[in-house]
């Protein structure tokens, strides 16, 4: 009976089983390259659809500029602070201009009760620029029928 010293000493001297050292290679090479074939896909994914949408927004939209800014005071307990800001819209048609300078007061009504409705914290950020923006736009797509509008730009935005 062979001594255990000497079995332990001869299975040291083979190593790692060959076929071990394979298998174990090849998992790994097919998780290596899973991995990049993943990665690859997926930014080819997210790269199309960037790519269209900057296509799409290439053609000028149909803007109506308002002639004068408005200045209103903020809403603050002293009312130190006020806001000029000169509105821009971008409408999806052209008898939308007109139905707008049909419907300038009622929308010029709109925009000061709106503006004079915020405080400095809610327009200083531009998280509250970017509300502000989306609250125009409901309020006056509410009282419009030929169209609608589908972006408001400020040209001018001013805190005293």
């Amino acid at each position: 009976m062979p001594d255990p010293e000497v079995k332990e000493a001869n299975q040291a001297k083979k190593g790692l089983n060959p076929i071990l050292l394979v298998v174990v290679a090849a998992v790994v090479l097919a998780l290596a390259g899973g991995g990049f074939f993943f990665l690859t896909m997926n930014k080819k994914a997210e790269e199309a659809p960037k790519e269209e949408v900057k296509q799409e927004k290439k053609e000028p939209g149909i803007f109506y500029q308002f002639e004068d800014p408005f200045i209103v005071n903020l809403a603050e307990v002293n009312a130190e602070r006020y806001l000029k800001v000169n509105p821009v819209f971008e409408v999806d048609k052209e008898e939308v201009l007109e139905e707008i300078n049909k419907k300038l007061p009622e929308i010029k009504d709109i925009l000061i009760t709106i503006f004079s409705s915020k405080s400095l914290d809610d327009v200083m950020p531009l998280a509250g620029k970017d509300r502000l923006k989306q609250e125009i736009m409901d309020k006056v797509n509410e009282i419009l029928s030929q169209g609608k509008v589908v972006g408001v730009y400020f040209s001018e935005f001013v805190i005293q």
